[in-house]
């Protein structure tokens, strides 16, 4: 092959390779973009998701600011009541409603739903019968923002600490249903106060 030859022949294979390079560059660039693209949308699908629950937060966080809520407020002694032989723990329990509706129908809430007896309003750790009843129920069953409601338990002496649970119904004005959980603790043989390890659910 003379010198012209090897000249036209190292020029077509420079020329090869060039276009061989810009394929593979554009090909690179594609699959960039693609890339690129691809993470762009899944960044704007996370942030609708992120915006829509905090959405979804800021609405329960205000519905619960202007709902009838309820908070335990055991402030008064413990008391027995009875003979000596056969005395009974009376348990007085103040409910306050912290939240910036009235609540009414206030009620105590079975937890056997489908058995309304009165031995079921209460559910203590620990025991697998109940050992707690209503001793006095409500006198009302509505509660302004700041009011209290009032109950008092009884079950028979002992000596044990006990957490007692029990649930509360009430409606708003508009007649928006809501339960709320709560739990006392105490243990009569150190104290007649109720111990400062209570606890209130959010409805």
């Amino acid at each position: 092959m003379n010198t012209s030859n090897w000249i036209a022949f190292g020029a077509l294979l420079v020329s090869v390779i060039s276009v061989i390079s810009s394929i593979a560059i554009a090909r690179s660039s594609d699959k960039k973009h693609v890339s690129t693209s691809e993470w762009e949308k899944y960044k704007e699908k996370q942030r609708k998701r992120e915006l829509i629950d905090r959405k979804h937060a800021e609405e329960k966080n205000r519905r619960v600011s202007l709902m009838p809520y309820f908070h335990l407020s055991v402030n008064e002694d413990i008391y027995l009541k009875g003979s000596t032989d056969d005395e009974l723990i009376i348990l007085p329990i103040s409910l306050e409603n912290l939240g910036k509706e009235a609540a009414t129908n206030v009620s105590l809430i079975s937890f056997k739903p489908n058995d309304d007896s009165v031995d079921n309003y209460f559910r203590t750790s620990g025991s697998k019968e109940n050992i707690h009843y209503v001793h006095d129920y409500f006198h009302t069953h509505f509660a302004r923002p700041g009011e209290l409601v009032n109950f008092s338990a009884w079950c028979e002496k002992h000596d044990h600490p006990c957490n007692v649970y029990f649930k509360l119904g009430f409606t708003d004005l508009i007649g928006n249903y809501y339960e709320q959980e709560f739990r006392v603790q105490y243990w009569l043989k150190n104290s007649t106060k109720f111990s400062i390890n209570n606890w209130s659910g959010l409805p």
